[in-house]
């Protein structure tokens, strides 16, 4: 009777779980939200536009094999809007997009190994 009951709770909510629509299948966008802000309209995992610009320079392709200190002082210098982050390489970061951040990532040698840009 136990294990009749489990395998019933596990069909309802296998069920239920499918039921709902993915992401894929929406074809009404889907409005992601950040601290009350709109930042970004999707319609597929793949159909993602940002709804914002960024002001100033937004990425650094000259700094990268440059040492990390002195990348991250470059970027804040040429735009005084970002924070420069340096990050190992390999470390988990977040997904979301921030038009004050910049990630410089550096290898054990402390080089940077990324184009650094906001995000």
């Amino acid at each position: 009777m136990k294990n009749t009951v489990l395998a019933l709770a596990f069909f309802v909510f296998l069920f239920a779980f499918a039921a709902k629509p993915s992401l894929a299948a929406r074809h009404e966008p889907l409005v992601l939200h950040s601290d009350g802000q709109q930042l970004l309209t999707a319609t597929s995992n793949c159909d993602i536009v940002t709804q914002f610009e960024c002001n100033g320079k937004s990425s650094w392709p000259e700094l990268v094999g440059v040492n990390g200190e002195i990348a991250a002082a470059t970027i804040q210098k040429e735009n005084p809007n970002v924070h420069a982050i340096i990050i190992l390489e390999g470390t988990p970061v977040t997904q979301d997009f921030r038009c004050d951040r910049v990630r410089v990532v550096v290898d054990k040698y402390e080089k940077v190994v990324q184009v650094p840009r906001i995000g």
